[in-house]
């Protein structure tokens, strides 16, 4: 004997496709022995929840690349969180009172009298797609107005993801075998079960036996819940996320949003057409259905999205500019991770962005010895004096200075190196200064103005000639390579991205030799690359040179692991703000005396600072102060003290002098 769908089977074109034998459920879970019943996980509700999850991701990834947003998300990952429920919200309660108000009381309302109740029945089924997007609207213009985040920016985000559930629920749909097409001759009709068995839902499904129900007058019909998911659904999923990923699209708030509205509204006008309208709708004109005419508040507001979006052009108010942090996170997130060396030259020395160039922390992040006490700054000037004589008091020479700062400690030099050196001297130097940021030239041209300074990018901008270079913590910041061993193989230490698309420190996964400096003992080590590039700028200067250096770091040995950042005196993250934090590293000092050495520089150092400083005469000109300043002589004696104390910074802090041979050893040395 033939079953029910054998027969109806034998009934129909033999062109027709047959709707699948899959159940309307995952999965079916007798709880009789709760007392509950059955319970059916059902691909409709999975619909849902998938959906509501994948849209969750996909806007997490957005979030994590402010560059999509034109620099700033427009929201945080907790702010995510918490949209996401009153999205939910949004759809269960939008959904079900649109469906009852566009569908139930203008032609159910007998339904709604006898029982109120029914309208909250969500159980069984009706859910009306344009009622959702109306409480998905509603939920985050509350939202927006209540967190006071951009409107247009969220809504945006919700049009690229929201196609992700209209896709997975039409499959579902599908799955029910509801809303199927109409009557078609065509290869793509379909023939789906059409019986009724009261009380279930689907309709036409029998949870009591497993089956599905044909009533054997069954015809081949559309599949226009597969037309709904691709053309609502995939389409506009695949068209908004190019715009988006390769266009730019989000930099232009309520762009997506409006077309979003137009996609839907398009597909769903072209699917009404091939979709069998609801048997209670009637009283419309036969040229239009229900679903059309609930897209053409949806068709005028896409439309103004997107005028509004499109009449401005980008401004610095609607795509403001990536900040250091973004640029660096796209540039991983395209090239993959990259050194430490890099990420410390862009977290410097960007031209834009690079704490150097804005300098927001000069003072304040951290103080250097000219700021400490005016002692440091002129018996530099004095040692400059000295040296210059050495030197056989060339005319001119070039008195340089790399990393100058507020200009304080060449202020200091100066005004006692006019005094030691008279007006030979003051003819003879060149003040030049290598400076690339124009808020610091300015500060420095306004301290150092009756000197008449020049200023250069790089050392290597400063003409040929006699010179003398002083740079006080300017080694510190030139960029470091990073070495770590792992498992017994040397690798370099890099900065990508984790999970939540954050910087973060890592290994490169290929092998490295062991690093200049390595020891069997070490496990890291750095490498700042910066030293050959000086030191071949130094040897290559025409005429006699002397490069005075004073920094910190170890006499000797090589460091390992000594990249650190200050804001406002306090050690932080170094990859927390790039840009808005100072880094700082340990200075190889036994490298670059290799280096100098062996390119065919002298070396004297390195000197302990209090040692250097002392044998330039330190205690005599403090005790000229103190003379001179009875009032403030303790805090006058106090901070010079600081940079003589071994236990402060006359010991952790070095100099260095790096000159052309044939010289007499530089003073204080």
């Amino acid at each position: 004997m033939l079953d029910m769908m054998s027969f109806a089977a034998t009934l129909l074109p033999a062109a027709a496709l047959t709707f699948p034998d899959v159940s309307p459920a995952l999965v079916s879970l007798d709880l009789g022995f709760l007392g509950l019943g059955t319970f059916h996980l059902r691909w409709y509700a999975l619909g849902y929840m998938a959906g509501i999850g994948l849209a969750w991701w996909y806007c997490a990834a957005m979030i994590r690349r402010p560059h999509l947003f034109g620099g700033t998300s427009p929201l945080t990952k907790d702010q995510l969180d918490d949209i996401m429920f009153w999205i939910i919200l949004g759809i269960i309660l939008g959904g079900r009172f649109g469906y009852v108000l566009f569908y139930m009381v203008p032609y159910q309302f007998d339904v709604i009298a006898q029982n109120p109740l029914t309208i909250f029945k969500i159980w069984d089924g009706g859910m009306a797609f344009h009622g959702g997007i109306l409480g998905v609207t509603i939920a985050l213009v509350l939202f927006a107005k209540r967190r006071k985040v951009s409107l247009l920016s969220i809504g945006d985000m919700a049009g690229v993801v929201a196609p992700i559930g209209i896709a997975l629920v039409r499959l579902a749909n599908f799955v029910n075998a509801e809303l199927y097409g109409r009557h078609t001759d065509a290869p793509i009709g379909m023939v789906f079960p059409e019986g009724y068995v009261p009380g279930s839902t689907p309709p036409s499904y029998n949870w009591e036996t497993g089956d599905w129900v044909y009533n054997g007058s069954e015809m081949a019909r559309h599949p226009s819940q597969l037309y709904e998911s691709v053309l609502e659904g995939w389409l506009p999923l695949i068209l908004l996320s190019v715009l988006i990923w390769r266009f730019g699209a989000l930099k232009r708030p309520g762009l997506v949003a409006g077309l979003f509205l137009l996609i839907y509204a398009t597909g769903r006008t072209i699917v009404e057409n091939f979709r069998m309208p609801d048997s209670f709708v009637d009283g419309l004109p036969q040229w239009i259905t229900m679903g059309q005419l609930l897209s053409i508040p949806m068709w005028i507001g896409g439309a103004w999205l997107v005028w509004n979006a499109l009449k401005k052009k980008p401004s610095a108010q609607n795509c403001p500019a990536m900040t250091l942090k973004d640029r660096i996170i796209r540039l991983i997130e395209t090239g993959g991770p990259i050194p430490v060396s890099t990420f410390m030259q862009l977290a410097l020395h960007d031209p834009q962005e690079g704490y150097y160039a804005t300098r927001p922390g000069l003072g304040t992040d951290f103080i250097t010895a000219p700021e400490v006490s005016q002692v440091f700054g002129e018996l530099i000037g004095l040692w400059v004096v000295h040296e210059w004589r050495a030197m056989g008091t060339p005319n001119p020479f070039h008195l340089v200075e790399i990393g100058p700062g507020r200009g304080t400690l060449m202020a200091d030099a100066l005004r006692l190196a006019y005094v030691a050196g008279g007006r030979e001297f003051a003819d003879a130097a060149q003040l030049t200064l290598a400076e690339p940021s124009p808020e610091l030239r300015s500060q420095q041209g306004e301290k150092l103005k009756d000197y008449d300074p020049v200023f250069v990018d790089t050392l290597a901008k400063v003409s040929a000639g006699p010179m003398i270079l002083v740079a006080n913590e300017y080694l510190d910041c030139l960029p470091v390579r990073q070495f770590r061993k792992a498992d017994g193989q040397w690798r370099e230490c890099v900065v990508g991205l984790d999970d939540q698309g954050e910087l973060t420190f890592g290994l490169a996964a290929d092998e490295q030799r062991a690093p200049e400096g390595a020891a069997e003992t070490s496990e890291a080590v750095e490498v700042q690359i910066g030293f050959d590039l000086l030191v071949a700028d130094l040897v290559s200067r025409a005429g006699p040179m002397r490069a005075l250096f004073v920094d910190y770091g170890p006499a000797d040995a090589t460091p390992g692991d000594s990249l650190r950042a200050f804001s406002n005196g306090e050690q932080v993250s170094p990859l927390a703000r790039p840009g808005e934090t100072d880094l700082t590293v340990d200075v190889d000092f036994g490298r670059l005396k290799r280096l100098a050495t062996k390119i065919g520089l002298d070396v004297a150092g390195p000197t302990p600072q209090g040692m250097f400083l002392m044998g330039l005469g330190a205690q005599a000109r403090l005790n000229q102060l103190v003379e001179a300043n009875p009032d403030h002589a303790e805090a006058i004696f106090n901070n010079a003290q600081r940079l003589i104390d071994p236990k402060d910074m006359g010991s952790r802090f070095k100099a260095i002098c790096l000159s052309t041979t044939g010289l007499p050893k530089p003073v204080g040395f």
